[in-house]
């Protein structure tokens, strides 16, 4: 059960690896992520140019199968691994997808939020100040063996392509950073 499981009496519609459909004795649909016990992560890296304005972010390029078979722009996500706490899950992603081996005390932590109303995800957010860092990347990403990662990849955009995404998770990480890192800005 999900720790934002707030229903007593849920009935499974469907249930695969990677989802399960449930309904509540109230008549409530909604899914569940039963791979990560309904906890995600996502990371929002980032650059900083003179005075404090926030210049790159290090994007992702997957496909998003639910929209589109064709690769677009997305960020760093993934699931907290049974028995992991989101911290470490966010330093393993930025590893795992973007190749950078970092720190977790580097890791900046930025609140929860709920990604939809129609799952009961619980999804934390973070960012990480890879100022002169990016030369550092460690290895091309590994990836985490789902298939179809083989041929995505991460890369360095300009902050103003953001407002191209269709996924609007690293837009509530890029505001969370700017209110609680007041010198920087866009």
């Amino acid at each position: 059960m999900c720790q934002t499981d707030y229903f007593t009496d849920v009935k499974t519609l469907f249930k695969n690896k990677w989802v399960e459909v449930r309904k509540s004795s109230e008549g409530y649909v909604y899914t569940h992520l039963p791979n990560c016990q309904g906890r995600k992560i996502g990371i929002l890296p980032f650059t900083i140019k003179r005075f404090g304005l926030i210049n790159e972010v290090l994007a992702r390029f997957e496909r998003n199968t639910a929209h589109s078979p064709h690769r677009s722009m997305s960020y760093i996500t993934g699931g907290v691994e049974a028995g992991e706490d989101p911290l470490a899950a966010a330093a393993r992603e930025l590893f795992e997808e973007g190749g950078y081996g970092i720190p977790k005390n580097e890791v900046i932590p930025l609140g929860w939020i709920h990604p939809s109303k129609y799952e009961d995800t619980k999804m934390w957010l973070f960012a990480w100040n890879a100022t002169g860092r990016k030369g550092l990347k460690v290895s091309q990403p590994p990836g985490d063996g789902t298939e179809g990662e083989a041929d995505e990849f991460s890369d360095w955009v300009s902050v103003d392509n953001m407002w191209e995404s269709k996924d609007g998770v690293p837009l509530v990480i890029l505001m969370r950073l700017l209110k609680a890192k007041p010198d920087l800005s866009l």
